[in-house]
């Protein structure tokens, strides 16, 4: 893990490139408190963290893909050709409702198909979660992150 210290408005934030989102959400699965997993959240804010608790929270972000889960070939945990989440959230809109228009399904589909089966299974995993709005960490839940990051979800 690389870990790069960054100020933003006179701010010094800490933002850790190549941390799955799974691990990250682990840890506030497994942090004891409230408290603690605000905690954990604060720790890994970032755009990208604070993009993929929008996707899956925000109401006005409908996915634009069939119900379900689609079927994939997930890569093996230790494959190094994996690529990274955070670099892939550009493309997100691709996959919502007035993200693309003139997108077809069909070749919607293939597109996120193709996403799944590139990344990490366990990333993979929170795309789909953040896809159903639902992540299933225990104690990740929508309320936390509003007390977390309040601007974040301040129209939710």
């Amino acid at each position: 893990m690389v870990g790069v210290v960054f100020e933003v408005n006179g701010k010094i934030g800490n933002y850790y490139m190549n941390k799955l989102f799974h691990h990250m959400f682990k840890e506030v699965h497994n942090a004891k408190s409230r408290k603690d997993k605000i905690a954990v959240l604060h720790h890994y804010s970032s755009p990208a963290l604070k993009q993929v608790l929008g996707y899956t929270y925000d109401p006005n972000i409908v996915f634009d893909l069939p119900e379900g889960n689609p079927p994939y070939k997930a890569l093996d945990e230790d494959d190094e050709g994996c690529i990274d989440l955070q670099g892939e959230l550009r493309r997100m809109y691709l996959f919502v409702k007035g993200g693309n228009e003139g997108l077809k399904p069909l070749r919607r589909e293939m597109l996120f198909i193709e996403l799944l089966q590139s990344l990490d299974p366990r990333d993979a995993k929170v795309v789909l979660m953040m896809k159903n709005k639902k992540l299933e960490y225990n104690g990740l839940t929508k309320k936390l992150v509003q007390e977390a990051f309040p601007n974040l979800g301040a129209n939710w």
